[in-house]
């Protein structure tokens, strides 16, 4: 039984766990999520899991 998606307007859980300034839009839906990386191309965790794809997040830097 999968877990029905939210609404676009709620953020992906990721950003419950990084900072202010790794925050970015969801290269699919724009939902707000993590981003890994400067000008990193971030998924948040539905689109991710909607690609088969697997997200590892590191420590806080």
């Amino acid at each position: 039984m999968t877990t029905p998606v939210p609404p676009i307007s709620e953020p992906d859980p990721s950003m419950a766990m990084c900072r202010g300034d790794q925050a970015g839009p969801c290269v699919t839906c724009h939902r707000k999520t993590h981003r890994y990386g400067h000008g990193g191309t971030p998924l948040c965790s539905w689109c991710a899991a909607e690609r088969g794809v697997t997200i590892v997040r590191g420590p806080l830097s």
